[in-house]
């Protein structure tokens, strides 16, 4: 929701601090998913390097996992992070 209304901000830190809980539980699935929804909102600001750093981990995870649908999720992503960059090849191949 703060995603959607612009406050990223504090959408960041709730993000964060899931990602903190889930790893202290041991719940990697979840871990993916909070590393998912802050390279969201990295992307969101303009923050590359911060969105493919968590987009990479959440693939490393989905992958680890097995779940392929958060993989497909997470390439798409990362295609999304090499567009924003300007990285058009790159994109392209992501997205393949």
């Amino acid at each position: 929701m703060h995603v959607l209304t612009g406050n990223y901000a504090q959408a960041s830190s709730y993000h964060h601090d899931a990602l903190d809980i889930y790893t202290e539980l041991g719940c990697r699935t979840h871990q993916a998913y909070a590393l998912n929804e802050l390279g969201i909102v990295s992307l969101a600001t303009g923050a590359l390097e911060g969105a493919r750093t968590a987009h990479e981990q959440a693939l490393e995870l989905f992958t680890e996992l097995g779940e392929r649908s958060g993989r497909a999720n997470r390439v798409r992503g990362l295609g999304a992070v090499e567009r924003a960059s300007g990285n058009a090849t790159e994109a392209v191949r992501r997205a393949c």
